[in-house]
């Protein structure tokens, strides 16, 4: 496997990847593009938490991702990548909207296809295929390119949780008056 140092942008040319080897990178938030992807699901929690809220320091994304890319009869020119991505981030807790930790830790496997082979009638129903001892979700690259930004990005925006409790215990907020029944009491 070939551990990549170069930089790797948020559009992934595949001409820049050797066929028949595995190229691995490790990426964090100190990539402008992987922090643009943190920053957007930031903002998306950040409107639902409540006006106390402050970006915390535990707020953090990691992604590594390993392609190989291959050239066969079936598929033609193809990129099968493995990935996992782990975030951290703050969620309105349901009940109460305080901020409350959440973890997303994602592994992922893909094919990616020329745009050309997509209509294809073996490829118009489907969205994952088996292929190399994995079941892969399967995508398309047009003009050799892999808008790899925005493929993470869908993967972590599936991976949020959709209802974050910040205790099991949580009381909540009063129905009636908002205050938080978990640092104080009223008269409902």
């Amino acid at each position: 496997m070939n551990t990549s140092n170069k930089k790797l942008d948020a559009e992934l040319k595949l001409h820049n990847l050797k066929i028949d080897v595995w190229d691995e990178y490790n990426l964090n938030k100190t990539v402008p593009w992987v922090n643009d992807i943190l920053a957007e699901l930031i903002k998306t929690q950040k409107d639902n938490v409540d006006t106390t809220y402050q970006q915390g320091e535990e707020e953090n994304i990691s992604l590594s991702l390993n392609f190989l890319r291959k050239n066969t009869p079936s598929f033609k020119d193809h990129l099968m990548t493995d990935g996992r991505i782990v975030a951290t981030y703050n969620a309105a807790c349901i009940k109460c909207l305080a901020p409350t930790p959440i973890q997303i830790d994602m592994e992922f496997k893909s094919l990616h296809l020329n745009s050309s082979l997509r209509d294809l009638p073996e490829y118009a129903e489907i969205d994952e295929i088996f292929t190399e001892n994995a079941q892969r979700e399967l995508y398309f690259y047009s003009k050799g390119t892999l808008p790899l930004r925005e493929m993470l990005q869908e993967y972590l925006f599936m991976g949020i949780v959709p209802f974050p409790i910040h205790d099991e215990n949580c009381l909540g907020l009063c129905a009636v008056c908002g205050i938080n029944l978990n640092h104080e009491t009223c008269k409902h």
